[in-house]
């Protein structure tokens, strides 16, 4: 809808009320500003209709503990006014277990609420005003976030203060034990 979605986390919310999806290739800077030389990709959802009432509910379950279920209602208010609001609940239990914790990873739990109003008091202006509320609570790799390297890894094996997270320790011990690098080596290697 015209907005500028700059992050690479917007990659992973859900669809919900969509109308319609572009794919403009080449640079695009002419029509939406300089940062878009590889293309843009133009989202846009379903405005209120002025003139009919109605919803829609479906609901998609399956392994993993998936369970999605969207709801998207339309209602006029008067001659002049129209709301739609879009709710999408998404959970998921994720891929696979870490035996060593006993907990399943690459969990997904997101809610998406997306409420609008438009106003049309003549042939001549229609007005749509649009929110989004995104709460996501995703244990996937690509959501969270990594500090790699708040020391040097090779304190790992010199004796230094130890403060790398837990993503960086386990890439040094991978590349020692079993690609059998030397254990500075394997700290250069994951740092």
């Amino acid at each position: 809808d015209d907005v500028v979605q700059a992050r690479v986390s917007t990659a992973l919310a859900d669809f919900v009320d969509i109308s319609l999806v572009e794919i403009l290739r080449g640079p695009q800077g002419t029509l939406f500003g300089r940062n878009t030389i590889a293309g843009a990709v133009q989202v846009r959802h379903n405005a209120p209709e002025m003139d009919a009432w109605g919803a829609s509910v479906s609901a998609q379950v399956g392994d993993f503990g998936r369970q999605d279920v969207k709801l998207i209602g339309n209602m006029p208010i008067n001659d002049m006014m129209a709301a739609r609001l879009a709710v999408k609940s998404t959970k998921h239990d994720g891929y696979w277990h870490n035996e060593a914790i006993d907990k399943d990873r690459g969990a997904t739990e997101r809610i998406t609420l997306l409420p609008s109003l438009r106003i049309q008091p003549n042939d001549s202006l229609d007005i749509v005003l649009r929110g989004e509320y995104n709460k996501t609570r995703d244990d996937t790799y690509p959501s969270q976030s990594h500090h790699y390297c708040r020391n040097d890894p090779r304190n790992l094996f010199l004796g230094g203060p130890v403060d790398n997270d837990l993503v960086i320790t386990t890439q040094t011990l991978f590349n020692l034990i079993v690609l059998g690098q030397n254990p500075i080596l394997a700290a250069d290697n994951a740092a």
